[in-house]
């Protein structure tokens, strides 16, 4: 990579921190171009070299948000020495890392109605993620014989399934603010029996 774009690369993830600051704070309809540049110590026209709207950066912070969810997840699996705790600290550190991120998520849902296609396609790249670590914890389990041969079948499936009973836990988390530990450890016995 030549120095140019290195520098380029800088200069455009010092503008998604600073408008990730903002985002958080303002919500997306009350940001300005103008607000995230006075916050990183720059000029309007440098966001505009890189970017061409305030939602072309916003949809940078929605993917750098999703990377980081995923690779904390990813970092907490690989600690693991069983599938069960890999499972367990998978769903675990997702739910801490969006509770993290809530106020982003709300200006998702509620300042974005219109960018339905937004939501769906970062939804999209996130299962799609999430669905193939499962499948990977799941046939860790079968190859350490924590888990039934006999779901071997049906991993992308079975990965699909655990993908989507944890996502319904999560939604209690947005709406009602509930600690969801004693939840997730419930659904997460109930899991585990099944797959041994």
């Amino acid at each position: 990579m030549t120095e140019t774009l290195v520098k380029d690369e800088q200069i455009k993830e010092a503008i998604i921190q600073a408008a990730q600051k903002i985002f958080q704070q303002y919500g997306l309809t009350k940001t300005t171009m103008e607000d995230i540049a006075k916050a990183m110590g720059k000029g309007k026209s440098t966001l505009y070299y890189y970017f061409s709207s305030k939602e072309d950066i916003f949809v940078s912070v929605i993917n750098k948000e999703i990377n980081e969810v995923f690779d904390s997840m990813v970092a907490a699996c690989q600690r693991e020495q069983s599938a069960r705790t890999k499972i367990e600290v998978v769903i675990k550190t997702k739910v801490k890392a969006l509770h993290n991120k809530l106020n982003l998520y709300r200006i998702l849902s509620t300042e974005l109605p219109c960018s339905r296609d937004l939501m769906e396609s970062c939804r999209i790249q996130f299962s799609k993620r999430e669905i193939n670590l499962f499948e990977e914890i799941l046939q860790f389990g079968v190859d350490h014989q924590e888990f039934s041969e006999s779901i071997q079948s049906n991993l992308p499936f079975l990965a699909y399934v655990v993908v989507s009973a944890f996502r319904g836990l999560e939604f209690d988390l947005f709406f009602s603010g509930t600690d969801l530990d004693a939840k997730i450890d419930l659904l997460l016995s109930i899991l585990v029996k099944g797959l041994q």
